[in-house]
Order: structure tokens, then C-alpha cells, then sequence
């Protein structure tokens, strides 16, 4: 389905996208109910600088190609959720600023593509034994957060370029894997 965010638009109701693609092609607002991806194939495409109000879940892997697909920058200001495996690729150039509550990714994976940049400075992504995968040379220019053994696998020739606050890995374990490069402005404390 293409929606053309001339003007704003409002869906009243929460509904699964199921294995179907939105394609948001205007630089308006769309908001109401919960949009849950809830199939491997759901995509949202937004190719425009719109602003997506809705709660985002993700209730299913994302398959290679789908999840949610930044090719032009907009802002995301309803919350994020997951209970699955989430792919969000950001093409070059362009910005995802997500500013609705912590992005949980829990013990679940977060696999970043492209080489634009996530800017989640409103709030954390926050980490329990999850994976930051990082298949593309992008920047996180918002804070993320540790809370058990997590891992970052960078691929090899990709940089995670980071400049949110310190990572705290206090008492637990965070491994880095990959042969890619994380660059930071700041600290990753270890206990």
C-alpha cells in the first residue's frame, strides 16, 4: 500500500501490516492506532520527510529486505517495541530521528543497515543480553544502555560511529564481535 502524506493523516484503529508494505510518500503526519509488523515480510518505506506518530511493534523477524526502510529522513515520535528481531536500514545521508520512549530491545537483535544515522537523543536503545548488529557504516548519535551481557557485531569494513553518552557495562558482560571499528566520543566503562 502507498500512502501519499499529503496532509495528515489519522488511523483510528491498531492493525498488523502482516507481510505487506507501507510506503509513506509524504512529508505530512500519520498517527492513531499501533502499526504492529507482525510477518517477516512487513515493511514500512518511507521515502519521504514525514513524521510517524503511531506506535511501531515488531512482532516477527524481519526478513532480509523488510522491517522498516529509511530512504529519506523523517522522525518517528510514537514509541518503538519489540518482542522479535528488528532490521532498520537508513540510506546515506539521511536521518531516523526516533524520539519516543526507550527503544527495548531486550534479548532480542537490532541489526542496523546503510549509512545514514539514528538520531535517538530523546531516549535510549536499551540492551538486556541482545545484539546491536551492525551491517552498514552508520552513526548512533543517542544513548544506549546495557543491562546484561549483550554483544555488538560489527561487520568487517563497517564503523559504528557513536556519540552518545558512556556505555556503563558495569558488573555485566558486553562482547564485541565482528571485525568492523566502533568509534566513540565518549567512555565504555567496564568494571
Amino acid at each position: 500500500s502507498r500512502i501519499d502524506l499529503g496532509a495528515n493523516l489519522t488511523i483510528t484503529d491498531d492493525f498488523n501490516l502482516t507481510g505487506e508494505t507501507m510506503i509513506l510518500s509524504g512529508t505530512s503526519t500519520l498517527d492513531g492506532g499501533a502499526i504492529t509488523l507482525n510477518n517477516v515480510n512487513s515493511l514500512i518505506q518511507v521515502t519521504a520527510a514525514c513524521t510517524i506518530d503511531n506506535n511501531l511493534t515488531f512482532s516477527a523477524n524481519s526478513a532480509t529486505g523488510k522491517g522498516l526502510d529509511i530512504t529519506n529522513s523523517c522522525t518517528i515520535s510514537g514509541d518503538l517495541s519489540t518482542s522479535a528481531n528488528v532490521i532498520i536500514e537508513i540510506d546515506a545521508s539521511q536521518t531516523l530521528t526516533y524520539s519516543g520512549a526507550a527503544f527495548a530491545i531486550a534479548a532480542n537483535t537490532l541489526n542496523l543497515l546503510g549509512t545514514g544515522t539514528l538520531n535517538n537523543s530523546a531516549n535510549a536503545i536499551t540492551f538486556s543480553t541482545g545484539t546491536l548488529d551492525i551491517d552498514g557504516s552508520l552513526t548512533i548519535s543517542g544513548d544506549i544502555t546495557i543491562s546484561g551481557s549483550a554483544t555488538f557485531d560489527i561487520a568487517a569494513s563497517k564503523t559504528l560511529t557513536y556519540s552518545g553518552d558512556e556505555i556503563d557495562v558495569g558488573a555485566n558482560t558486553l562482547s564485541i564481535d565482528g571485525t568492523g571499528t566502533i568509534t566513540n566520543s565518549n567512555n565504555i566503562n567496564l568494571n
